[in-house]
């Protein structure tokens, strides 16, 4: 900005120059400069439209890509390379076109510059050579005019690419400004003191929708006593994992509060409090150790007994044994060498590494057998009783639910009681914490 500014004054001096020499010739120049602020207007919406127009193509491009490489797999089993290969085929010609188009737009916007120039120069020596005739103006102002002539059209046209640039520029930056509005808010929140839970957490008349008028969650309220575990159940689309990120603070609830220990905090302060493992999780391109640590900087040999603690709970001792290089052994998520359930119980263990006082486990035995299932649910609930952390999982063992001190049913977005089962965890509406 400070540099278009230096243009901007730079232009208007030696336009005023230019008028103190021949207010004739001067006038060409302004027309010349008018046609080339036509052509900008113009190119300000065409680039625009192709800015918007390439990064939507290449976003595309690459959730087909990443689609692509997640279900592999699936892909291979189905025989559907084929098929892939014409849609991504189809994805890279959709892009290539539209470069293609844009290249063209830019030659003629280049082009009408590069014109109008050639004709502003043309009229000027037309007028300007039978003054120089004529002695209207001197030889000396006539080479004067003609290099001040020169440093206008310069800077005016360097002001023109300039503002085009700020402006395919403000195309980005507007598609991002949801994305710079969130990381401002949250570091305002970082500011704010994190919340203490030693005796409760109270959340009160949560709601949530993905879309107007169809609550997710429909003034859900919870009560988790510090130390305690809490199993939720529901069939599938009841609410049971927004439920879950909303308690972990990953997403804002639309309405309701959240009280720890009787102190009103905004999900951010939440968020500080919990571990979620969530179905979404992936394994790093990294060892079998940084992917249970996330890479802590603080691991030290206390951890690492921890860490030997808890795979001998998750029955995965041997298994990772059993990998090159054991626990130092690299594994990634697209060939993890590890089945679904080992690759789960490896979640598992991660999550009981975390320090958080709060464990939110979204289905943490899906993908095992009920004897494994029940041996790691013993598991994880003697590791938060050992290290006095709270339990929060949704599960669909019914043969594990036994092992909690308390669990709930979610059912069209609205918390409900369990026939026979111990519901202190809900909180009757209009009843105070």
């Amino acid at each position: 900005d400070n540099g278009l500014r230096v243009d901007w004054v730079v232009g208007v001096i030696a336009l005023g120059v230019m008028c103190y020499i021949s207010p004739m010739l001067a006038s060409i120049s302004a027309v010349g400069v008018t046609l080339m602020g036509l052509v900008s207007v113009w190119a300000i919406f065409r680039d625009r439209y192709f800015t918007q127009q390439i990064q939507a193509k290449s976003a595309d491009q690459s959730d087909f890509l990443l689609e692509t490489i997640q279900g592999f797999a699936t892909l291979k089993s189905a025989e559907l390379q084929g098929q892939r290969q014409a849609a991504f085929a189809r994805y890279a010609l959709s892009l290539f076109d539209c470069r293609q188009k844009q290249r063209v737009y830019e030659q003629v916007k280049t082009s009408l510059y590069q014109l109008i120039g050639s004709l502003e120069m043309v009229f000027f020596m037309l007028l300007a050579l039978p003054l120089l005739k004529d002695n209207r103006i001197s030889l000396g102002e006539f080479f004067a005019y003609s290099f001040v002539r020169q440093i206008f059209t310069a800077y005016i046209t360097q002001i023109f690419f300039s503002v085009l640039r700020k402006n395919q520029l403000h195309v980005i930056d507007t598609r991002a400004a949801d994305l710079f509005s969130q990381a401002k808010k949250e570091t305002l929140n970082e500011l704010l003191p994190p919340a203490r839970f030693s005796q409760q957490l109270h959340y009160r008349e949560l709601q949530y929708a993905y879309e107007p008028g169809k609550p997710v969650l429909d003034r859900v309220s919870l009560l988790l006593k510090q130390g305690e575990t809490l199993a939720i159940v529901g069939e599938s689309g009841s609410g049971k994992s927004t439920l879950l990120k909303v308690i972990a603070g990953l997403i804002e609830p639309q309405g309701g509060e959240i009280l720890a220990d009787g102190q009103p905090v905004s999900s951010r302060q939440a968020q500080k409090l919990f571990f979620l493992q969530s179905q979404e999780d992936i394994l790093f391109n990294t060892s079998v150790l940084q992917n249970i640590t996330l890479f802590d900087r603080e691991y030290d040999e206390k951890k690492q007994l921890r860490i030997d603690k808890s795979l001998r709970g998750l029955n995965l001792t041997e298994v990772v044994d059993s990998l090159p290089g054991k626990q130092n052994a690299l594994i990634r998520e697209s060939h993890p060498a590890l089945s679904l359930g080992q690759r789960q119980r490896l979640m598992l263990a991660r999550a009981m590494y975390s320090d958080c006082p709060v464990m939110v486990l979204d289905e943490p035995t899906a993908n095992l057998d009920e004897q494994t299932a029940q041996q790691v649910m013993r598991t994880l609930i003697d590791h938060c009783r050992e290290y006095g952390k709270t339990l929060i999982t949704v599960t669909h063992s019914e043969t594990t639910l036994p092992l909690f001190d308390r669990h709930c049913s979610m059912k069209n977005g609205r918390m409900e009681a369990l026939p026979g089962a111990n519901t202190f965890a809900l909180i009757p509406e209009g009843e105070p914490a």
